[in-house]
């Protein structure tokens, strides 16, 4: 079976058989390098990644984030809700999975976390 992008995938539905069968999809890693491209100018790198139920949107910044920062980051996500559960809703077409979350993290340079909550479908 095909999805849209042409690539197999191992679940009879045409769908995916996971997320993270879909998070390492070629249409993803396109996406991932496409967006590293727009945010390595401001000292940020984004991973897609899937675990079990969940898609994982990492930003990892190169340098220390202040709580001015995260403040607005904070702003910035609750500002951004619908899009990401619209986002865990529309998974359900694409990878044969049930109740899909969508997780954003943001993490400093040294791994530790800055901020992160999750999305469920609508």
């Amino acid at each position: 079976t095909e999805p849209e992008n042409g690539q197999e995938t191992s679940a009879p539905s045409g769908k995916y058989g996971s997320i993270k069968e879909y998070a390492e999809s070629e249409l993803i890693r396109e996406q991932v390098d496409s967006l590293n491209e727009s945010f390595n100018a401001l000292g940020l790198t984004v991973d897609i990644f899937g675990e079990g139920n969940k898609l994982v949107y990492q930003y990892t910044y190169n340098t220390p984030v202040t709580d001015l920062q995260t403040e607005s980051l904070e702003q910035s996500l609750a500002s951004q809700e619908s899009l990401f559960e619209s986002t865990a809703s529309a998974l359900t077409l694409v990878v044969d999975v049930e109740d899909p979350v969508v997780a954003v993290v943001y993490l400093n340079a040294d791994g530790t976390e800055i901020l992160s909550k999750e999305f469920a479908s609508r």
